[in-house]
């Protein structure tokens, strides 16, 4: 059940990330900013979906939060030529217990 719950917040985030995400293409580079509203719910999936849109290992990544303070409930994983850029007074909260907060690496290591 709670693999069907995933895969369908996964669907309404993909679908939502389009809707109000910038997209800039530029030399093969991707720019994501996510608004306070996508990321009231759940935000560490919605980061970690938004972190996990590049499909080419050449593109680069940029996906902005705005400033906030967020509860993470998993840690994230940030891509080779991707960059997390936080706006200031942006707060990640860990509310998880196992795992680093912040893992890097290719898609490949995960």
């Amino acid at each position: 059940m709670k693999k069907l719950l995933s895969a369908l917040l996964v669907l309404v985030l993909v679908f939502s990330l389009g809707s109000t995400a910038v997209y800039a293409a530029d030399n093969q580079m991707l720019t994501i900013s996510l608004s306070p509203e996508e990321l009231a719910e759940n935000p560490a999936d919605v980061i970690e979906t938004a972190l996990a849109s590049s499909d080419a290992p050449t593109t680069k990544l940029v996906v902005n939060v705005p400033s906030g303070t967020y509860r993470l409930s998993k840690g994230l994983h940030i891509y080779s030529n991707t960059t997390l850029n936080l706006q200031p007074d942006t707060v990640f909260v860990r509310a998880f217990d196992d795992g680093s907060l912040i893992k890097t690496g290719t898609k490949y290591d995960v």
